[in-house]
C-alpha cells in the first residue's frame, strides 16, 4: 500500500481538527443549581444522546424510566435548547414522582449528550396504627397530613406526632405519647409507617355545679349534659371532653328556649387544679331571663293556633334585641300573604309580671287578616300563534277549583308572565312582550286578570354553516346542534349549540377548540342565518398512562378500567369515565387523576393515576338472636383483592338453632373483561327450620352472573348443582308419599332473574320501589320429583308523605309448576308461610298446619303486608302493620285456600347498620286450636 500526498494532507487536517476541539466542557462549563450550562459564547449544537439514569437501583426503575422518557421534550437530533430542558425538568417535578432531578449537559465533538439523573421518591406503602381506641383508625388518619401512596419524607413524621397528640388531648387525654417509626421495604423501595399511641391518663368530669337556675333543678339540668352521663359509675363523669361539654351547653340553651326562656344566657368555668386525680370541676352560670308565654292568638280564621305557633322562632333561636319577635311577626305575615291576604296586620301585645316562679312576659298576638283576594277569571289577549288553552297551561294564577284555592298573588302572576314569555322565546319570538291588566270588583276581593301578549315576529333559521376548521361531517354537525334549518331561532340556544359543537370536536382530540356562533337576522326578522366560527387549536393525542400507589393491584386491572390507549385522540369524556370506572372497583380508598400537557398546551397529554388501596383482608364475626333462626353465631374471612386481580375470595361459617352452613366462594367483577360479576360458591348446609318435621341436608356449588343494566335494573343468571336429602324426625304415616322423597337426590337448577331497584337507601328505605322476578328451572338428575318450575315475584314500595312517617308495602307471590308427568313435590321444595319474614303473628312456617300441628306447605302462595313506620326521635321507630297470607294446592292435605290475616305493632331501635326490632302480631279470627298472638325479634327490616 502506498501513502500518497493526498492522504498525508487529509490526515494532517484531521489531527489539527481534533486538537482544536475542547474536551467535554471540563474547564468551560458553568454549574447552576442542579444543571450544567454551556457558556454563553458556545454555539448551538445538535443533541446527540438523551440519557435517563434512575438512582438508586430498584425493581421499579423501568417504570420510572418510561415515565421520564415520555415527559422529556428534548430528543436526539434536536437543536440544543435550554428552554426545552428546563421545561422537561419542570414536568418531571410536576409528577411528584421524583425527589431529585439532576441534569448534566456534556458537549462532545459529535454533539450534546443530555444526562437526566433522577432519584424517585420512596413511597408510603402502608400506615399501621396501634391502640387507637376509643377512636377509630380513620379518625387518626383524618388528622394526619400523610397517607398511603404519598412520597415518604422523614421530616414530616414529627408533624404527625404533634397532630395526633393534639387529637387525643382534645379527646380528654392529658399527656398522650405518640411514636412514629418508619421501616423501609427494600423490594418495593417503600416505607411502612408505624404509629404507636400510648394514651395515658384522661381527665374526668368531677363536680358539676349550676348557679342562677330557679326554674329547673340541678338534677334535671344535668340530664341534658351528655358529658355528665358518659360513665357507668354513679357520681363519676367519665372521660371529660370539652367539645362534648360545650354541646351539652347548647342542649341546655335549647331546653330553656323550648320552655319559653328565649333570653337565656349560659356561661361556664372550669377548675382543673386537681392535677393528681385529673379531675375537672365545672360551674355553669345561668341567667334565665323572663319566661315567654303565649296567652292568646286571636283574629286568625284562616290558620289554627298550632300552625301559627310554628312561626314563632324565638322559642328556638332566642330573642336577642327582640329580633326573634320581629322575625316571628314577619313569618306570620308571609304565611298569610302566601294565602292571598295582602292587607294582613299582626301585632304582639305584651304584659310583664313578676311571680314567685320568676319574671313572665305574657304575649297576646292580635291578627287582622283583611280580605283574601280571589281570582275571578284569567283572560288572554293578543295571542295568535298559541291557543289560550296552551298558554293557560303555563299559568298558575287561576280561579278556585277542586284542587286550587284561587287566591291572587302578585309574585305568582309575575312568574306566570315569565313562563309565557319563555314559551314564546323558545319558539322563535325573540321580541315578545307580556303585560298584565287587573280589573277589581267593588268589594276589592275579586279580581279579573288579563294577560296581554305582543307576539312580535317569529324568526326561523334559514341556513347554518361553519367557517374555519372543518372537523365534523355535515350530518354530524346538524345532529349536534339544536337550531337547524327550519327550526325557530332562539338567542339563548346559540351559546348552548356553541358548547355542544365544542364538546363534539374536543372528543376528536382538540380540547382547546374554540367555537363562536354569530346570527344574522333579516330586516323583517323572519329569517336568521347562523355561522359558527371554529378554531380547532392544537391536536392532542394520548401519551403515556402511568400508575402509582398500586402496590398490590396489578396494572392490567386498572388499565382495563381506563379504556384509553396511547396515540389515540385525547378525550376528556373518556378521562372522566375512566376515573369513575376506577373508583367503582371498590378496592381503592381514593383515586386521583393528574394530566400533564393540557395546561402546557402540549400536543401530547400524559395521565398519572394515583390510587390508595383499601385494606384487602376483612374479617367479621357476630352472635345474636332472631325469631327466625333462634340463637346464632357467624364468622367470615376474605380478601377483596385476591392476588391483586380485583377478585373477591371468602370463607364463612354460620351456626344457629335451625342448623349450620359452611361456604367458600370466589367472585370476579369483570368476567371475561365485561362489566359482569361472576361468583362461584361451594357450600354445605344442614337445616331444620322451626316447627318443621324434617331436616334438609345439602351440598353443592353455584355459579352466578349478575349485571347492572342502567341505573335501576339488574339482571342475573344462576346455576346450581346440589345433592339434597330429606331426613324425617319420624317416618310419615301417609302411604301415598313417594319413596323417592327419602332418597339422596341430585338436582340441577337454572335461575334467570331481573330486578328493579329505585330505593333511596338499602338499610332504611324511605321512598322508591324494589321489584324482583325469578324462575327456578329445576331438573332432578337422579329422579323426577325435582322436575318443576318455581316462579317468584317480590314487589316492595316505600312512600314517605312526612319526614317522620314512612309507609312500606309488600306483595310477594310464589308458584310451583311440576314438569312433565311428575305431580309429586317433596316437602323441602314446597312454599311455607308464617313467621317473622312473612305473616307476623304466626309461629315460623305455621300459617297452615295439619291435625298433628305440623306445618303445611303449598305449591303456590301469596303474602302481602302494609306497614306504617313512625320515627319518634332518639333513634326509636314505632310500627303498625297488617299482614295477609294464603297457600294454594297443599299436597296430601285438604284445601286450605283461604286468607289468614294479622295486625300488630312493634318498636325498633335504629342503628347505622340497620334497625333492631321487637314486634308483636295478633291473628284476626284465630282458630280454636292455635294461639292468638306471637312475638318476633328481628335484626333489620322484614321487608
Amino acid at each position: 500500500m502506498t501513502f500518497s500526498k493526498k492522504h498525508f494532507i487529509c490526515l494532517t487536517l484531521f489531527l489539527m481538527l481534533m486538537i482544536s476541539i475542547p474536551e467535554p466542557l471540563q474547564a468551560d462549563v458553568q454549574k447552576t443549581g442542579d444543571t450544567v450550562s454551556l457558556p454563553s459564547s458556545s454555539p448551538s449544537q445538535i443533541i446527540r444522546n438523551v440519557i435517563v439514569q434512575i438512582e438508586p437501583e430498584s425493581r421499579l426503575n423501568d417504570k420510572y424510566k418510561k415515565l421520564a422518557e415520555a415527559l422529556i421534550e428534548v430528543k436526539p437530533g434536536d437543536i440544543f435548547s435550554e428552554e426545552k430542558i428546563d421545561a422537561s425538568a419542570s414536568l418531571l417535578r410536576l409528577t411528584n414522582r421524583f425527589e431529585n432531578v439532576h441534569i448534566e449537559k456534556i458537549a462532545t465533538a459529535f454533539g450534546m449528550d443530555i444526562l437526566f439523573i433522577l432519584t424517585p421518591h420512596a413511597l408510603i406503602k402502608d400506615i399501621k396504627i396501634n391502640k387507637a381506641y376509643p377512636l377509630f383508625t380513620k379518625d387518626v388518619e383524618k388528622v394526619m397530613t400523610i397517607s398511603v401512596g404519598d412520597p415518604f419524607v422523614f421530616s414530616t413524621l414529627a408533624e404527625q406526632v404533634e397532630l395526633i397528640s393534639r387529637l387525643y388531648i382534645k379527646e380528654g387525654y392529658i399527656m398522650p405519647r405518640v411514636t412514629l417509626t418508619a421501616h423501609k421495604l427494600e423490594r418495593d423501595s417503600a416505607y411502612v409507617v408505624q404509629v404507636s399511641i400510648a394514651k395515658g391518663a384522661f381527665q374526668t368530669l368531677g363536680k358539676l355545679d349550676f348557679k342562677g337556675n330557679t326554674a329547673f333543678s340541678d338534677t334535671r339540668l344535668s340530664l341534658h349534659m351528655k358529658s355528665f352521663r358518659t360513665s357507668f359509675y354513679i357520681g363519676h363523669g367519665g372521660r371529660f371532653r370539652e367539645s362534648v361539654f360545650l354541646k351539652g351547653i347548647e342542649n341546655l340553651i335549647r331546653f330553656y328556649r323550648k320552655k319559653g326562656y328565649a333570653d337565656v344566657s349560659i356561661t361556664h368555668q372550669f377548675n382543673k387544679n386537681d392535677l393528681k386525680n385529673h379531675v375537672v370541676n365545672a360551674v355553669i352560670t345561668i341567667e334565665e331571663g323572663p319566661q315567654y308565654m303565649i296567652e292568646d292568638i286571636d283574629g286568625n280564621d284562616e290558620f289554627f293556633d298550632r300552625t301559627l305557633e310554628k312561626d314563632l322562632v324565638f322559642f328556638e333561636k332566642g330573642n336577642k334585641y327582640n329580633l326573634g319577635l320581629r322575625k316571628s311577626v314577619q313569618n306570620i305575615k308571609t304565611r298569610y300573604m302566601d294565602k292571598g291576604y295582602p292587607d294582613i296586620s299582626v301585632k304582639i301585645m305584651e304584659e310583664k309580671a313578676v311571680t314567685v316562679e320568676g319574671e313572665k312576659r305574657k304575649l297576646s298576638i292580635s291578627i287582622h287578616e283583611g280580605k283574601q283576594v280571589i281570582v275571578d277569571h284569567v283572560a288572554i289577549q293578543g295571542n295568535t300563534f298559541f291557543s289560550d288553552k296552551k298558554i293557560l297551561k303555563q299559568v298558575l294564577t287561576s280561579p278556585p277549583s277542586l284542587f286550587h284555592a284561587g287566591v291572587f298573588l302578585q309574585e305568582t302572576l309575575s312568574a306566570d308572565m315569565m313562563a309565557i314569555k319563555s314559551l314564546y322565546l323558545n319558539d322563535g319570538f325573540n321580541d315578545v312582550e307580556v303585560s298584565e291588566k287587573l280589573a277589581w270588583k267593588e268589594d276589592h276581593v275579586h279580581v279579573t286578570v288579563t294577560l296581554i301578549i305582543k307576539e312580535g315576529t317569529r324568526t326561523i333559521v334559514s341556513f347554518v354553516q361553519t367557517e374555519g376548521d372543518q372537523l365534523l361531517s355535515q350530518e354530524s354537525f346538524l345532529k349536534t346542534i339544536s337550531m337547524t334549518p327550519g327550526t325557530p331561532f332562539v338567542k339563548q340556544m346559540l351559546s348552548k349549540d356553541e358548547n355542544e359543537l365544542a364538546a363534539a370536536i374536543a372528543e376528536k382530540g382538540y380540547p382547546h377548540v374554540k367555537v363562536k356562533g354569530k346570527a344574522i337576522i333579516s330586516e323583517d326578522k323572519k329569517e336568521s342565518v347562523i355561522i359558527y366560527r371554529i378554531d380547532k387549536g392544537t391536536y392532542v393525542k394520548m401519551g403515556g398512562i402511568f400508575l402509582g400507589g398500586n402496590f398490590r393491584t396489578k396494572e392490567k386491572v386498572i388499565q382495563k378500567e381506563l379504556e384509553m390507549k396511547s396515540g389515540e385522540p385525547f378525550s376528556l369524556k373518556k378521562m372522566v369515565t375512566a376515573q369513575k370506572n376506577t373508583r367503582d372497583l371498590n378496592i381503592f380508598q381514593s383515586v386521583r387523576f393528574k394530566t400533564i400537557g393540557i395546561k402546557e398546551n402540549s400536543d401530547t397529554v400524559h395521565l398519572l393515576a394515583d390510587v390508595i388501596e383499601s385494606p384487602p383482608y376483612h374479617m367479621n364475626a357476630g352472635a345474636g338472636y332472631e325469631s327466625q333462626r333462634g340463637l346464632y353465631m357467624h364468622g367470615k374471612i376474605g380478601d377483596q383483592n385476591l392476588f391483586g386481580l380485583n377478585k373477591k375470595g371468602w370463607l364463612s361459617y354460620e351456626s344457629s338453632e335451625i342448623g349450620h352452613r359452611t361456604e367458600t366462594g370466589l367472585m370476579d367483577h369483570r368476567f371475561l373483561g365485561y362489566r359482569t360479576d361472576a361468583a362461584l360458591t361451594l357450600y354445605s348446609e344442614r337445616q331444620q327450620e322451626f316447627n318443621q318435621t324434617f331436616e334438609t341436608r345439602t351440598r353443592g356449588a353455584t355459579l352466578g352472573f349478575t349485571r347492572k343494566e342502567g341505573r335501576y335494573f339488574t339482571t342475573g343468571l344462576n346455576f346450581k348443582l346440589e345433592r339434597r336429602e330429606q331426613i324425617y324426625d319420624e317416618y310419615p304415616d301417609e302411604t301415598d308419599i313417594n319413596d323417592s322423597f327419602f332418597d339422596l337426590r341430585t338436582v340441577f337448577v337454572t335461575t334467570p332473574a331481573i330486578s328493579y331497584d329505585s330505593r333511596d337507601g338499602f338499610v332504611r328505605p324511605k321512598k322508591g320501589a324494589l321489584s324482583t322476578f325469578s324462575v327456578d328451572i329445576s331438573r332432578g338428575l337422579t329422579n323426577e320429583i325435582d322436575n318443576f318450575y318455581k316462579l317468584y315475584l317480590d314487589n316492595r314500595y316505600y312512600y314517605s308523605p312526612l319526614s317522620w312517617l314512612t309507609f312500606a308495602l309488600l306483595c310477594r307471590t310464589g308458584y310451583l309448576i311440576p314438569a312433565g308427568t311428575n305431580t309429586d313435590v317433596p316437602k323441602d321444595q314446597l312454599i311455607y308461610l308464617g313467621g317473622t319474614a312473612s305473616v307476623r303473628g304466626f309461629r315460623e312456617n305455621r300459617l297452615e298446619y295439619d291435625d298433628n300441628g305440623d306445618p303445611i306447605g303449598g305449591k303456590a302462595a301469596v303474602n302481602t303486608s302494609i306497614e306504617a313506620r313512625f320515627e319518634v326521635g332518639y333513634s326509636i321507630e314505632l310500627a303498625l302493620f297488617y299482614d295477609t297470607g294464603t297457600l294454594f294446592d297443599t299436597p296430601f292435605y285438604d284445601s286450605h285456600e283461604h286468607v289468614r290475616h294479622t295486625v300488630g305493632t312493634g318498636i325498633r331501635y335504629l342503628t347505622p347498620i340497620g334497625p333492631i326490632g321487637f314486634l308483636y302480631g295478633s291473628k284476626i279470627n284465630p282458630r280454636s286450636d292455635e294461639g292468638r298472638d306471637q312475638f318476633h325479634f328481628s335484626i333489620g327490616y322484614t321487608f
